[in-house]
């Protein structure tokens, strides 16, 4: 019994000092389906201190659960650790091909040593799997100029 109050006495204090040091999360999509059934978000931090994520969405959020996705991207708009909504850019589609999209990774490739943008590279790899039931893993890339438009996407290619 002993035993049992000191480590309770010791966990106390650890557990309310994470609570405290964790910041809150906040909802990027205002679709439920980004977050209601799916397990392929992915997220990185460049050089300069930006975040970048990629996820997978429903085609039609109307739709019952389970239908057709597609890769969105997004990125924090302050070289920090996002505090508020409004630190995110709006998310845009990068993947529309016909089938289901879903499963995305990022990673960032480095230009030049020591300068963190120059010529940096974004780098997107997901799970396709066209209408016919043939799966693949595609790719797209973006300069990592903080506001990629969706046309700076390259076009995904198996």
């Amino acid at each position: 019994m002993r035993y049992f109050l000191l480590s309770l006495i010791m966990i106390i204090p650890v557990s309310v000092f994470a609570q405290g040091s964790h910041q809150v999360n906040y909802d990027l999509s205002s679709e439920w389906e980004a977050t209601g059934f799916n397990n392929g978000r992915a997220m990185v931090r460049d050089g300069d201190g930006f975040f970048h994520i990629v996820y997978h969405t429903q085609d039609n959020p109307s739709a019952p659960p389970g239908g057709f996705c597609d890769i969105w991207y997004s990125h924090t708009l302050v070289p920090a650790p996002p505090t508020i909504p409004a630190d995110w850019a709006p998310a845009v589609k990068i993947v529309s091909l016909p089938g289901d999209d879903r499963y995305p990774s990022i990673a960032i490739e480095h230009g030049s040593p020591g300068v963190s943008n120059d010529n940096d590279m974004l780098h997107v790899v997901w799970q396709h799997c066209d209408p016919g039931g043939i799966y693949d893993i595609f790719h797209c890339s973006s300069p990592n100029n903080m506001v990629p438009p969706p046309d700076q996407w390259s076009p995904p290619m198996p």
